[in-house]
């Protein structure tokens, strides 16, 4: 089910569609997003390589797509955006 706010605003480009029946929650914005998001952090390997860090992220994200989330909480606080972008890449 796809749910689109009216108006002119970036609510009336949203077009997020709930997987799963994962629950939807509307922002201030009038944009919806999924209530439930899949955390990108590692933080017991943030001090270590960054590589291991990346391939190990690289292949978390691959099972969250896997298994329909379409919602990755990530921050560069995290150190492993390269990881997250790897796998986005291979997705497209």
């Amino acid at each position: 089910m796809t749910q689109v706010a009216p108006g002119n605003g970036p609510q009336s480009k949203s077009s997020i569609i709930s997987k799963a029946s994962v629950p939807m929650v509307r922002l201030n914005n009038g944009v919806y997003m999924p209530r439930f998001g899949f955390g990108t952090q590692i933080q017991s390997m943030e001090n270590g390589s960054r590589q291991e860090l990346n391939a190990k992220v690289d292949e978390t994200v691959t099972s969250a797509l896997t298994n329909d989330y379409i919602h990755l909480d990530t921050a560069h606080a995290y150190f492993n955006e390269k990881g997250v972008g790897m796998e986005l890449l291979e997705v497209k």
